[in-house]
């Protein structure tokens, strides 16, 4: 469950009031103005405007007043505009420029007594939990929620404390600690209730809605957004507005009341789709995936399904947490190599004192010398040669975790794919049809074992070719509805393990062999027995299919061998540079040679 980030320094909640007559008329002012405090104050007044109409441009009135302030060598309001910069890039799902920014300012701001830099720095670190928070990183997230509450205590604030409180119990929530949640955020509410802030009030009301849902407790709310709802003014308060229709949707979805709950949930996902809410978009459009379903409204539930597949699999989640790695590694890498300069000072003092011993023992001296830098150089080798095999050790870890994340993100769209070959021949009534929707999930199945299999165990091992043939027979067995009593599947494979690129189109090709089998082999229920034999001979992979039912002059006529299914098989021995050949005796056999084949 997803819950609300109030982040901290950028106030969520804006009045659309300003018009482009306002934003032209403070540009006229900075263009025709000399002195440099009356741009400060003009630029600040733009950036307070286009935050919220236009955050990239928002992005250039900060820098602007950034080089103004630069230049009078004020650094201090030049990383409380790296502050800014920070919460904009957040609102922007930009969280790695962000991260950048908030880490620079911390460096700054750390270690200040002013009150001022105090409370500033206690939102530095919630930005900074933030960033972290949209990779999933939790233990680093509750981190910097916990020292951005610590810093707000010292402070004596009690509305970003009970914020940061609220943002502390988004994590307990997705943990599945909904009561450790529901204290926190109630606890922020008490604090809150000091203040003279409802808007605020109204989102920690949401979210402890949403932590009860989770718990079950659905009476107690509903109660509290149907109390909510009629105070949010949807214009000021988008965020808020979203949050209390989505989670009152789900809600209503739980307790079976399907068409109240897709009302909620698409007034929810219109403001998410409007305001850009990114982080919000997927879990709304796979609700109403289920609401839609639910309902049996087929052709909706598609559309939300497939909405959901794209904000999910987006690539651009992929570069974030790259990014977003690489900056806090950098961050950390700055801190390791001043701790190594220090080190590196204090040996080089030691070294000098004992240079001077030396020279007094003239020859004794001179001989120690030497051993010692013999030692010395000896040692710096080796931390050298053993930071390049860590380096190398992690880089390889990186990649294969990277590979098995590709493997699990294909294995998911072509379990998509299938889930919606499935959904479309329900409303099929053309047997033949439905034939061709059953054959094409077939051929999807074959190759996500494939990548299942890569995801679940060691890519650099590829796969061995028995076990895939085992779990491809048992998808078809099941698929066709066949029992393995009534029609005896063996398999007699050399212990080989397959590059992916060899195993695709062997696979692709077996599927095609073994379904014609089942289909074609044996009709009137006939019992019989295919065989499946996998070896290596000489310089070729071997792949035999045998079956002993009635063969393929009886039940495959000639209009039969430009079907779909050979000219896939034809495609694909063309790839591996394969030979095919079959043999009608005591049923069929089908020898593939496979001369083009990586193996590992």
């Amino acid at each position: 469950m997803r819950k609300l980030l109030i982040c901290l320094g950028l106030s969520l909640f804006c009045s659309t009031a300003f018009s482009q007559n306002k934003i032209d008329s403070l540009e006229n002012l900075v263009a025709h103005s000399g002195s440099d405090s009356l741009k400060l104050i003009w630029y600040d007044q733009l950036r307070r405007i286009a935050t919220y109409t236009d955050p990239e441009k928002a992005v250039g009135y900060i820098n602007k007043r950034m080089d103004i302030f630069r230049s009078q060598g004020n650094m201090r309001k030049v990383n409380v505009m790296k502050v800014y910069l920070g919460n904009i890039y957040y609102t922007l799902s930009q969280p790695d420029k962000a991260l950048g920014f908030f880490i620079s300012a911390e460096k700054y701001f750390s270690g200040s007594k002013n009150k001022k830099d105090q409370l500033l720095l206690g939102n530095i670190y919630n930005g900074m939990a933030a960033a972290h928070e949209t990779s999933g990183n939790d233990t680093i997230t509750l981190k910097y929620f916990t020292k951005s509450y610590e810093q707000f205590k010292t402070v004596g604030d009690a509305r970003r404390m009970g914020i940061a409180l609220n943002n502390i119990a988004n994590i307990y929530v997705r943990r599945k600690d909904y009561p450790e949640a529901v204290r926190l955020i109630e606890e922020g509410l008490g604090l809150l209730g000091k203040t003279k802030m409802p808007e605020y009030k109204i989102l920690l009301s949401s979210n402890l809605a949403g932590a009860l849902k989770e718990q079950g407790d659905y009476q107690k709310s509903d109660s509290i957004l149907l109390d909510i709802i009629p105070h949010i003014n949807k214009e000021e308060n988008a965020y808020g507005f979203m949050a209390a229709q989505k989670n009152y949707g789900e809600n209503q979805l739980l307790q079976g009341n399907f068409e109240r709950a897709i009302i909620y949930l698409e007034k929810a996902k219109q403001i998410a789709v409007e305001q850009n809410f990114t982080i919000f978009r997927e879990e709304i459009h796979h609700l109403l995936y289920l609401a839609y379903k639910a309902n049996k409204q087929a052709e909706k539930a598609l559309s939300a399904l497939y909405d959901y597949t794209v904000d999910k699999d987006s690539v651009y989640a992929l570069e974030k947490d790259r990014n977003l790695t690489e900056a806090m590694q950098k961050y950390e890498s700055e801190k390791r190599e001043k701790e190594l300069a220090q080190t590196q000072l204090a040996l080089k003092t030691q070294s000098l004192q004992k240079k001077n011993f030396l020279i007094i023992s003239v020859a004794a001296g001179l001989l120690a010398l030497v051993s010692l830098w013999f030692l010395y150089f000896k040692s710096k080798t080796n931390r050298v040669l053993k930071t390049q095999k860590e380096t190398i050790e992690n880089a390889l870890r990186e990649k294969e975790v990277l590979l098995k994340e590709i493997h699990h993100r294909v294995k998911n769209n072509l379990q998509v794919i299938s889930s919606l070959l499935n959904l479309q021949s329900r409303s099929i009534i053309d047997e033949q049809a439905k034939a061709a929707i059953k054959e094409g999930q077939n051929r999807v199945k074959s190759m996500g074992l494939i990548h299942q299999s890569l995801y679940q165990t060691d890519i650099a091992n590829g796969m061995e070719i028995g076990d895939y043939i085992g779990q491809l027979g048992k998808s078809l067995f099941d698929s066709y509805n066949i029992k393995e009593d009534k029609i005896k599947f063996a398999i007699n494979a050399a212990p080989l393990r397959l590059d992916v690129d060899t195993l695709i189109p062997i696979g692709l090709i077996l599927n095609e062999l073994l379904s014609n089998a089942l289909k074609h082999a044996f009709p009137d229920g006939r019992e019989g027995e295919i065989k499946v034999n996998f070896e290596k001979k000489e310089n070729a992979l071997l792949l035999q299919v045998k079956d002993n039912g009635v063969g393929m002059s009886i039940t495959n006529p000639d209009k039969n061998k430009n079907s779909f299914g050979m000219q896939l098989i034809k495609a694909f021995s063309k790839k591996l540079n394969a030979n095919m050949e079959v043999v009608e005796k005591n049923g069929t056999l089908v020898n593939v040679f496979v001369r083009e084949y990586k193996l590992l």
